[in-house]
């Protein structure tokens, strides 16, 4: 909009009595704009002068309004550290009318006039801040408005301080196996001090972060999740940045209470004089180390027995040269302070029949007496074993008296024995795994023994025939040898007159004379015994 004045104002006279009114002149034209001069002090109000004359009519003066055109003359975003000084600086470009009204703004705090570290120009378009803190960070905005308008420019101030530990979580920390942990430290002030952020775990970096708003906060942190044996130790939180850095070591230590991975088999079956292991395997090595305890039917096994091999790690048991004493349950124990697993595991031990002692392999019995056989096993058979008897091949009838089984039939009694009980007895132990037999032999002597014999007492006539004769009980065994003598001496049997019976039980004699007379005895004898019978004969002459 533009105005015409009438006239040229002159200036100002002294203040003096106000005059009557003026004529009105005539309007004149309006005169060229003049440039806009530099804005004076203002000067104190003058008393009010009397009006003059009017003065002649002159050419007038345009005003132009404006709003205010601002623009930034430092950078818009600045980064110092803590204690320097900073200014911000806006340049008006040009001048605008009405004049313009200036304010600057930080956190919502109008600043019209200097105040402490806060220092504003006369013309107010320069902020200078004196020895910055971390709380003069932020957005500053300066406002230039008058009626015709308004622009708004903004700075943005980051004071940068080193890093500053203020908090942090336990610095010595304990976690189980698979459990989870979160390193923290909280900071002075963190939100513009821009900090890189890295992590070392034994010295090794292996984690590092560069700035960005996930930092622009007032703590940091580190977190793991399953943790792992190998990630006990010493973990470095480092916060660093132009001004310097800070750090903070943590200590991890991971627990691992033991847990059985696989184990062999559970049953198993061996024979006797074999070998066996048994072994586990853990998931996870434990820590605390832990202790590892075999035992056997409840009782601790004597890995100092030359048949007991403990593996160097604990976790395998050899048995070698298997006897029945190592049947039974065997468990291995692992132990430390977090907790303990165990496996159990059962092993049979199968024994075939072994004959450990026997009676006399070899024996010699009278007819009518008593033989036993005995044997006896080193180990009891399992599975139970069959036992049998054999006589001759054939297996012996223990239904009747003479043959009686005792020992769980490893003892056999014969009794009245007879010629028949000689031979070959053969006692045979089996079972599934394996069998075992002993061989006995047995020989029933039978002793001479005299039946029945001929007439002890006998007289004869000469040239008349007798005859002496026994029969036996039993045919002698071994074998007899037959002896006939006549008045204590052996007879000769190969004379004419004598005749003896092919088995010499029967001796004749023909044609007797004076000198047949007297004692004729028999003698039967063998190993095994003897027997003998006495006769009497008399001879007598024939009267004629």
């Amino acid at each position: 909009m533009t105005l015409h004045n009438t006239g040229v104002s002159g200036d100002p006279g002294d203040h003096g009595d106000t005059g009557d009114p003026g004529d009105h002149g005539d309007t004149g034209d309006p005169g060229d704009h003049g440039d806009t001069g530099d804005h004076g002090d203002t000067g104190d109000p003058g008393d009010t002068g009397v009006s003059g004359d009017p003065g002649d009519t002159g050419v007038m003066d345009t005003i132009v309004f404006s709003a205010p055109k601002v623009e930034l003359s430092s950078p818009s975003w600045v980064k110092v550290p803590v204690g320097k000084n900073v200014q911000l600086n806006v340049t008006l470009l040009n001048s605008p009318y009405p004049p313009p009204t200036i304010f600057w703004s930080h956190h919502r705090m109008r600043m019209t006039t200097s105040k402490g570290r806060l220092r504003l120009s006369g013309d107010l378009l320069r902020l200078e801040i004196l020895n910055v803190t971390v709380t003069d960070s932020g957005q500053y905005t300066v406002s230039v408005s008058n009626s015709k308008g308004r622009q708004t420019l903004v700075f943005y101030l980051a004071v940068i301080e080193r890093p500053v530990v203020v908090k942090h979580s336990s610095l010595n920390n304990t976690r189980l196996l698979g459990q989870s942990i979160t390193f923290s430290i909280g900071l002075k002030s963190a939100a513009h001090s821009t900090p890189v952020f890295s992590v070392l775990h034994n010295g090794l970096l292996i984690l590092i972060i560069q700035p960005g708003p996930h930092l622009l906060s007032n703590s940091v942190s580190f977190p793991l999740t399953q943790v792992k044996r190998t990630d006990r130790g010493s973990y470095t939180l480092v916060l660093s940045n132009t001004e310097g850095s800070a750090h903070v070591t943590f200590f991890l230590d991971v627990y691992v209470p033991p847990v059985v991975d696989t184990a062999s088999a559970l049953n198993t079956t061996r024979v006797l004089g074999e070998n066996a292991t048994f072994h586990v395997t853990l998931k996870h090595t434990p820590y605390p180390l832990a202790d590892i305890v075999w035992t056997h039917n409840e009782s601790p096994v004597n890995t100092s027995s030359d048949r007991m091999q403990l593996s160097s790690d604990g976790v395998s048991l050899r048995l070698t040269s298997l006897t029945p004493s190592d049947a039974g349950v065997y468990t291995v124990l692992v132990k430390n302070s977090l907790g303990s697993d165990n496996v159990t595991f059962t092993m049979d031990v199968q024994v075939p029949p072994i004959v450990d002692t026997f009676s006399t392999l070899n024996s010699t019995k009278l007819i009518a007496g008593n033989v036993s056989f005995t044997v006896t096993l080193k180990y009891a058979p399992k599975p139970l074993p069959t036992t049998t008897w054999l006589h001759n091949g054939l297996p012996v009838d223990t239904s009747g008296s003479r043959a009686t089984l005792s020992s769980n039939s490893l003892a056999m009694s014969l009794t009245n024995l007879a010629v028949s009980d000689r031979g070959m007895y053969t006692v045979l132990i089996r079972n599934s795994i394996g069998s075992e037999k002993v061989i006995f032999l047995v020989d029933v002597q039978v002793p001479p023994a005299v039946a029945t014999f001929s007439t002890l007492n006998t007289t004869k006539l000469r040239d008349e025939n007798i005859t002496f004769h026994v029969t036996l009980k039993h045919t002698p065994y071994p074998l007899a040898t037959i002896v006939w003598m006549h008045n204590g001496f052996p007879m000769n049997t190969s004379s004419d007159r004598m005749q003896l019976s092919s088995n010499g039980l029967r001796l004749s004699l023909t044609i007797l004379m004076p000198s047949d007379r007297g004692v004729y005895t028999i003698l039967i004898k063998n190993a095994a015994g003897s027997d003998s019978v006495a006769f009497t004969m008399d001879v007598q002459g024939k009267f004629c």
